[in-house]
């Protein structure tokens, strides 16, 4: 009865921090470490920085080498001001065996100028909308990756944040669409996603996918969508860009996420697809998804014009 009790009272403190927009962290182990020591933003974008395993007894001091091309706030998140590079300081102080000790770690940020977005006739391109939404737990009212909700309704209609957003810009755009299926799928239980996440992330894993796009080569726009894991896209989002060639395709990123934004993932994207014409990214907090239709509209008139 004990053990029922407490499982009870760890599920409403995680829903909480779920309520409260906040990037649920699992349990700290092993040595402290920045998140990222190297990051690709566009110029106005925003990435969350965060010192892992961090002692119960920590404070963290953050701080920029060039204020004009990138700011970083008290809690860590950067904001690329303009082109250029500049590193983040994050100076951890905590106490050890009775002694005050210190610790800096450093992350190199890249800013690459903001894209204009604009990439000709709309009318004669194909496009394709690839999505990985995580499970959604009706029930247990569990979440669609470790920052956002796992669901939104209209009626009795239950979606993964990024499945959602994901058939508003098929709609817009008249695009086939694909959702990332793992091999091995996830648990709807939200514990053990977080665990499993940053498992992942941490050994730089590969998830399998389960089957494949039949023929890529013929879409012109690929719309790009995940929800954001630790700051991160999830891993099985790496598998899909090791898996296709999209030399000279226009890629859209977009995202569902609890406060991050796109945290550096266009970036990224950059980095595996350097042939690929990588554009501005659109990213919707957890609980603006239903609401953003009229968003998704704009951000994709954009692309098109």
């Amino acid at each position: 009865m004990k053990k029922r009790i407490g499982s009870v009272l760890i599920v409403l403190c995680m829903m909480i921090c779920l309520i409260n927009g906040r990037d649920l962290m699992a349990k700290a182990t092993g040595k402290p470490r920045l998140n990222s020591t190297a990051v690709t933003m566009e110029a106005g974008e925003k990435y969350q920085l965060v010192v892992r395993n961090m002692p119960k007894n920590g404070k963290v001091a953050w701080s920029s080498s060039s204020k004009a091309r990138a700011v970083v706030s008290k809690r860590g998140v950067v904001t690329a001001k303009k082109q250029g590079k500049a590193s983040i300081q994050a100076k951890l102080t905590y106490v050890s065996g009775g002694k005050k000790r210190t610790r800096t770690f450093s992350c190199k940020i890249t800013i690459k100028k903001k894209n204009a977005g604009n990439v000709g006739n709309a009318e004669s391109r194909t496009s394709l909308v690839v999505y990985f939404s995580t499970p959604v737990a009706e029930r247990s009212g569990q979440v669609d990756g470790i920052s956002s909700a796992s669901r939104t309704s209209r009626g009795q209609t239950y979606k993964g944040n990024t499945e959602y957003i994901a058939e508003l810009i098929r709609k817009e755009t008249n695009a086939d669409i694909y959702e990332i299926v793992p091999e091995t799928a996830y648990a709807d239980t939200y514990d053990i996603l977080v665990r499993k996440a940053e498992e992942e992330q941490e050994k730089n894993a590969r998830p399998k996918i389960k089957g494949r796009i039949d023929d890529i080569s013929k879409y012109d726009d690929i719309y790009v969508g995940y929800p954001i894991w630790f700051s991160d896209m999830p891993q099985i989002m790496y598998t899909f860009f090791d898996s296709y060639d999209l030399k000279g395709k226009n890629i859209f990123p977009f995202s569902t996420n609890g406060g991050s934004g796109l945290s550096g993932t266009a970036g990224k994207i950059e980095e595996l697809e350097p042939e690929a014409n990588v554009y501005k990214g659109l990213a919707i907090y957890r609980t603006d998804v239903t609401d953003s239709d009229s968003r998704v509209r704009e951000w994709v008139k954009e692309r098109a014009e």
